[in-house]
């Protein structure tokens, strides 16, 4: 029961693994492109929304700066829980009754916690990890635009 059970854990582990690799392969690049083109949005939306002289356009400017942090949340939240979630699997791994199983078992457990080592984590772009850090970069690099821009003289 024990191995039928573990057995259909590493399939489907594995599944999110080949999937997550997939879905890199395909949207590395536009979730990059997406990351880079956010900023620059926020960026001069939050300017614009500086400028702004009437209520009308205030609003329009905020809920667009509202909607591109919320698309970029939500990215890497995502990313964020899946590598959350590949680490908790190794701790509770470990932390199972694993010393009173048979022997046989503890070894397949002992590869798969061997596995477990390196977490699943989406990637973007070349290097960049999509986490909730990101997240602050990027709203950090939005800022440091805006104060860019808001030294330019008129």
């Amino acid at each position: 029961m024990w191995q039928i059970k573990f057995k259909e854990c590493v399939q489907d582990y594995n599944c999110i693994f080949k999937i997550n690799t997939e879905f890199q392969r395909i949207f590395s690049g536009i979730i990059f492109i997406q990351a880079l083109l956010s900023c620059l949005l926020i960026c001069l939306s939050a300017f614009a929304l500086g400028l702004a002289n009437d209520i009308g356009t205030f609003i329009l400017f905020f809920s667009f700066i509202f909607g591109m942090l919320y698309e970029v949340f939500l990215m890497c939240y995502a990313g964020d829980y899946l590598t959350e979630k590949s680490e908790e699997l190794l701790f509770n791994l470990y932390s199972s009754s694993w010393p009173d199983i048979p022997r046989d078992c503890r070894k397949m457990m002992l590869i798969f916690c061997v596995k477990l080592n390196n977490p699943i984590i989406v990637k973007f772009g070349i290097i960049q990890d999509l986490h909730l850090r990101t997240f602050t970069k990027i709203i950090d690099a939005a800022y440091k635009l805006y104060a860019l821009l808001q030294q330019v003289p008129e």
